[in-house]
């Protein structure tokens, strides 16, 4: 029985592989895939096998998606084009570091960017400014001040706090711009 299972097992990943393998050729990609992928037709066969596979996942992604969600990935498509290389790679490790970061800090800094992307856009443009009118050392001490800040409170004091800054956002949001 146990050697019946591992042979099964062992049929299933080889026709997974030549599945693979033979999905690979251009001539086998769908015509969505084509007409996305086009750009590559040439160099197809040059494009090493997992980026082809990630490329081919993209295109199910894409016409997956709604044609609000293909706008936006569009946008940030062409912000990311218009970057510099250094820019690039400045946005690449800051991906890499935040990949490794615990998932508790992960969630903390996507919900921290959520809440400042709620903010009115005023108040969002004066937080950038006052962010950008900083020097590296204050900007590095700001951080550190907020961390050791929540550090020391107890759970019930962090609670309380972000309560606080809730209902302060909540009424400047409320406010409007001709505060």
């Amino acid at each position: 029985m146990r050697n019946r299972i591992v042979t099964m097992a062992g049929c299933l990943l080889l026709t997974a592989l030549a599945t693979t393998a033979w999905a690979q050729e251009w001539n086998d990609l769908t015509a969505d895939q084509q007409t996305m992928l086009a750009p590559l037709q040439d160099n197809w066969n040059d494009i090493p096998a997992p980026r082809r596979e990630r490329l081919m996942r993209g295109t199910e992604r894409w016409n997956s998606m709604t044609p609000e969600q293909q706008a936006a990935a569009r946008q940030r498509m062409e912000r990311w084009r218009d970057l510099s290389p250094e820019q690039r790679a400045q946005v690449q490790e800051r991906f890499r570091r935040f990949q490794n970061l615990p998932p508790a800090e992960q969630r903390r800094l996507r919900n921290a960017r959520e809440r400042f992307r709620n903010l009115p856009p005023e108040q969002r443009q004066k937080m950038r400014q006052r962010f950008a009118k900083m020097t590296p050392e204050e900007r590095a001490a700001f951080r550190e001040q907020r961390q050791e800040r929540l550090r020391n409170m107890s759970p019930e004091e962090r609670d309380k706090a972000r309560a606080t800054m809730r209902k302060r956002w909540e009424e400047r949001r409320n406010q409007g711009p001709n505060r």
